[in-house]
Formats: structure tokens, sequence, C-alpha cells
């Protein structure tokens, strides 16, 4: 098995930068000035699956409003971090919170602004459609870009890393 699937058979959890991952950076504002977002329904699946297993998930995300952040907890959601200037602190603050060793922990990020976190990381995942600068520290670099399932596909890749990809 490679060091990547080791690395994946070993998580426990998940961070990821929300605006790029679970959707392809895309708003919609409404005349009240509320973002809308899209997202893949492959996502939102992967979020139950993690939920019902333990596993522990977070997001980082620069604005949201109650009513979606309320409904991405339903969906199963651990953790949101909201207007963090810097994602390295919350992807700390993640870690600290959830009292995750920083080993078992993987990142996912598509945005320049993620470079310092996944440099950081033990383990992280972008999108084909990230900055050379991402997929060049990246352990692996999705088939799916942002909005089309990547959080689906890392969490595919995890639990078939562990053995638990059954239904």
């Amino acid at each position: 098995m490679s060091e990547f699937l080791n690395k994946l058979a070993d998580a426990k959890a998940v961070f990821f930068h929300l605006d790029g991952i679970l959707t392809n950076g895309t708003f919609i504002q409404t005349n009240s000035g509320v973002l809308l977002r899209n997202f893949n329904q492959k996502d939102l699946l992967a979020l139950k699956i993690c939920a019902r297993h333990s596993f522990i998930t977070g997001t980082v995300v620069n604005q949201v409003n109650n009513e979606i952040l309320n409904t991405w907890l339903e969906w199963g959601l651990g953790r949101v971090y909201v207007n963090h200037l810097s994602h390295l602190s919350a992807y700390e603050s993640f870690i600290l919170e959830t009292a995750s060793p920083k080993n078992k922990v993987i990142f996912i990020g598509s945005d320049i602004t993620d470079l310092p976190t996944m440099r950081d990381a033990y383990c992280s995942i972008t999108t084909p459609n990230a900055s050379m600068e991402l997929k060049q520290v990246a352990d692996y670099t999705c088939e799916s870009n942002g909005g089309e399932g990547v959080l689906y596909e890392v969490v595919e890749l995890i639990f078939k890393a562990k053995n638990l990809w059954k239904f």
C-alpha cells in the first residue's frame, strides 16, 4: 500500500475549504445580499457517510447566513469556521477543538489561500482546476472539480482504504 493510501487508512477527520470543494466557487447574490451556493448531492451523501461512521468533518468558509449554516449542520457537517482570515488558523482550531491528531487529518483545498494549510497538513488533496502551486504540494489531485463531487471522491478513497466502503 502506498504512503498516500496509508495516510487515508489512518485518517480520523477531513477539513476543507468549502468554496471550491463543495461548490465550484460561483455565488448568486440575492437582492438582500445573501450569497447562495450550489452543492452536489454526492457531497451531501459523503457528509452523511462520515457522520454515520463518526468520521469528523469541518470546513472554513468566508461568509454564510444562519439558515445555510444550520442546513449544513443538519447534513452532517461537523464544524464550520466562518470569517477566519487564515485558513491555516481555522485548520489548527479544528485540530485542537476536535482533539484530532494532526497526522490523522486530511485537508482538501483548491484556492491559493489554501497553500499554507496544504504545506502544513499531514495529508493534502486538491482539485484538477487548482493552481499549479497547490498541485505541487498535494499528496493527491482529485479527478473531480469543485462542486462536482470532490468530497465524495475523497470520502470514497478514505473509506475504501479503511475497508469500510460497504453498502
